[in-house]
């Protein structure tokens, strides 16, 4: 008789997990055909099909935080370009039963000045606020229409990393989340760089709120220039740090962001941004690998120039090119499919839409189904809309929660201390510890101990029939095709006895349920 342990043996995910890096590593950068393929058996989806359920399938998993029952089949009656124009253009879709769930977060929509005024430091009113956000994050993830949209969030997120712990960032989070990244998930590019050099959170977490010119006097303590944020602006958020500036330019950079900074706590409007020209360097500037000379006595017009400047430029473009094709398409995107996203975002005044129709539409989006392993937030949240579970308010409260699960799978909403954001690569989350937290969760939801989330799976158990139509019935119901090697391992876990036409053991579809969602089937998007 198979039981859990020689499922997992057998099922190919461990074999999955061990040769990932030879796997990875085969991985062609020029040609997206050579690119290997796992040992497994995967379902193909052919150059141009748009239609067939493998294709939607795909185009779901890559597009949503994974599919509903059944939106395979609705979304293949819709047709692949109405679902991706309507997930281009998000407002078109009613979200309206996602907001009255918010409701029940007090400081989602609070302004910073409210927030420090309200949850003053030493009390457990920051922990709120921070618990507040991602608990709110990720029941938009789970159970928003916009899928896409949300997707995007987190992407820009990453990009724009802000790590939430630090100092005042706690209570300034809450706005960055909802008026820079959320504004501009699926806008222009150049107006997120620019809302995000304004944000306060990110003068806060990147320290160009401390950055004057040199010689300020505050108080006893002089003060100078902080090259921080100009850095990794230059290497983090645009052109990379490959694109050939020098620390000269960097210096350069952080003297025309001087004077960046913030309303301070004592203020009438704390927590806002503020251009002080009594910081800022005044003196004349030039970034030799912009060929940009800015004139003496220049002001606050100069650093959004140069952020202008700076989201235009061609590396930017081939940057944030590959970072979406890592991303949605593959871990070693093929180069031609870069340059032709880079082309979209350079020919259509930096707009992020233009370049997502072109990637979604290509044929290497289609050629790597089941390439990458599904993150740690991307799998939990999977697994909730696989199994259609209701969150609960309970599910944020208390022990062995939603957020404790993330926490515990290592990818927590704004918990990433370095500004590089967390890793896109699938070899960043294998290892033996994350596979065995993985298998811990899918075991957790299927046996209904996550604290606030419910899932029915009554409904199977119910079901008569032999084996094989319970595992065919299941994997249906969680939209997964599965290999020939995985159903037979499944059906042997269900059966009891070698007989003819065995009876299902009704005290295995918890099992069943969780075995399936440590599956290569499920656990590769």
């Amino acid at each position: 008789m198979l039981n859990r342990r020689n499922f997992l043996k057998m099922s190919g995910l461990a074999t999955a997990y061990s040769l990932l890096p030879f796997w990875l590593s085969a991985c062609d950068r020029a040609d997206p055909s050579a690119i290997a393929q796992p040992t497994w058996e995967i379902e193909p989806v052919a150059n141009g099909d748009h239609t067939s359920l493998a294709a939607i399938r795909h185009l779901l998993n890559r597009l949503s935080y994974g599919p509903l029952p059944g939106e395979i089949e609705q979304v293949q009656a819709l047709g692949w370009d109405a679902y991706l124009e309507q997930q281009l253009n998000p407002s078109q879709l009613d979200d309206s039963a996602l907001e009255q769930q918010l409701a029940q977060f007090t400081t989602l929509n609070r302004a910073s000045a409210h927030l420090i005024e309200q949850y003053p430091k030493g009390a457990s009113g920051p922990r709120l606020i921070m618990r507040e956000l991602q608990a709110a994050s990720l029941l938009r993830a789970a159970s928003s229409k916009r899928q896409l949209f949300e997707l995007m969030v987190d992407f820009w997120s990453n990009h724009f990393n802000i790590y939430i712990g630090k100092n005042q960032v706690k209570w300034l989070k809450t706005a960055d989340d909802r008026e820079v990244i959320r504004q501009h998930a699926l806008g222009k590019f150049r107006d997120l760089l620019l809302d995000s050099a304004k944000s306060p959170a990110m003068l806060v977490y990147l320290d160009n709120a401390e950055n004057v010119r040199t010689g300020v006097k505050v108080g006893k303590k002089m003060l100078g220039l902080n090259e921080n944020y100009a850095r990794e602006v230059l290497e983090l958020h645009t052109v990379g740090a490959d694109a050939g500036y020098s620390q000269a330019d960097v210096q350069a950079v952080a003297r025309v962001l001087t004077g960046w900074t913030i309303t301070r706590p004592n203020s009438d409007q704390p927590g806002l941004f503020q251009f002080l020209a009594k910081f800022h360097d005044l003196e004349a500037k030039r970034i030799d690998f912009l060929q940009l000379d800015l004139a003496a006595n220049g002001g606050i017009e100069e650093g959004e120039l140069l952020l202008k400047l700076l989201a235009e430029h061609p590396k930017t473009a081939h940057r944030l090119a590959y970072k979406l094709c890592l991303r949605f398409v593959s871990d070693d995107p093929p180069a031609s499919l870069i340059e032709r996203v880079a082309q979209a975002y350079l020919q259509h005044d930096t707009d992020i839409r233009a370049m997502l129709n072109v990637l979604v539409n290509s044929n290497e989006f289609l050629a790597a189904a089941q390439q990458k392993i599904k993150q740690p937030m991307h799998l939990l949240i999977s697994a909730i809309r696989a199994t259609n579970s209701s969150i609960t308010k309970q599910a944020f409260k208390g022990q062995n929660n939603l957020l404790e699960q993330l926490t515990n799978l290592g990818q927590m909403f704004f918990n990433w201390p370095p500004p590089d954001g967390y890793p896109q690569i699938s070899s960043a989350w294998v290892n033996t510890g994350a596979m065995l937290n993985r298998w811990n969760l899918a075991f957790a939801l299927a046996e209904g101990r996550i604290n606030g989330l419910k899932t029915d799976i009554s409904k199977f158990a119910k079901q008569q029939g032999q084996a094989s139509e319970l595992v065919d019935s299941l994997a249906n119901y969680l939209n997964l095709s599965l290999a020939a090697e995985s159903r037979a391992s499944l059906i042997d876990y269900l059966n009891d006895s070698k007989a003819p036409n065995p009876t299902v053991d009704q005290a295995k579809i918890a099992g069943l349920l969780g075995l399936l969602l440590t599956s290569p089937e499920f656990q590769l998007c």
